[in-house]
């Protein structure tokens, strides 16, 4: 069986309870930005798959932009399926620095085989200057 994708969003907050309950708070698809390089101060994404179960996967995950040329984050990811074959991922972020405004996405790959991938908007937004009485 490959993996398939339950869903894979960013949201701000997301934890996994004792007994196995994924919770998810705030989710969201779009960045907005006042500064020249746009910062993620603080978010999660969150993949829920489903795949062979007690099976090791050596899977990657890259944050790049819509060409694919530009990466902003990278790293591996290896997981195993529980027994029902549910693979939940939470990856946190912290003062995530993106290299300019546009699509990011947000690719799970299995070798070079794409699994799974959940799109983020950077947007610029102009600070309003205050009124003037």
């Amino acid at each position: 069986m490959d993996i398939q994708t339950r869903f894979i969003l960013f949201c701000d907050y997301a934890l996994i309870s004792s007994d196995g309950k994924l919770s998810i708070i705030g989710e969201f698809d779009h960045l907005m930005s006042t500064f020249d390089r746009p910062v993620l101060n603080k978010g999660f994404l969150v993949a829920s798959l489903i795949a062979t179960p007690k099976k090791e996967f050596n899977l990657a995950l890259q944050l790049v932009d819509d060409s694919g040329k530009n990466e902003v984050f990278n790293r591996p990811l290896n997981v195993t399926s529980g027994e029902d074959g549910k693979l939940n991922i939470i990856l946190g972020f912290e003062n995530l620095v993106f290299n300019g405004f546009g699509l990011y996405k947000a690719v799970i790959l299995d070798g070079k085989v794409k699994v799974t991938e959940a799109k983020l908007h950077v947007l610029e937004v102009k600070q309003q200057k205050p009124a003037q009485a």
